[in-house]
């Protein structure tokens, strides 16, 4: 719809404007207009995005609970009880899956150790 407006607009400048010469310059203009418009756009969208990163806001689809039974598995796991695919057929998921829920609760649990260095 906007496209068809667009176009719409430009006949007009085409008949208010009978040189060719002089309509191919009103062209330019108003592409040069509209990249700057454009590149303004993104720019204060990048400057959005970053001060909502540094206010801590996070992006995306959130996160699954691990399963209930993970910390368990995990633990038989870390003792070598049993393997990765092993534990995660426990968990009714694949190795990749696992390997991934393991990454994140050791992270996890790493940034609340942290915190509570910092806390003592």
């Amino acid at each position: 719809m906007v496209k068809e407006l667009i176009e719409e607009k430009l006949k007009q400048i085409e008949l208010v404007i009978d040189d060719s010469e002089k309509y191919q310059q009103v062209l330019t203009i108003i592409y040069e207009i509209e990249a700057l418009l454009k590149s303004h756009k993104a720019k204060r969208q990048a400057d959005g995005i970053a001060a909502a990163k540094e206010r801590g806001v996070k992006f995306g689809r959130p996160q699954k609970p691990l399963p209930r039974k993970f910390k368990k598995i995990y633990e038989c796991y870390q003792l070598g009880l049993i393997t990765a695919a092993e534990a995660a057929t426990c968990l009714e998921t694949n190795r990749v899956s696992f390997k991934r829920m393991v990454e994140r609760y050791e992270q996890e649990n790493r940034i609340a150790l942290e915190e509570t260095k910092q806390e003592a």
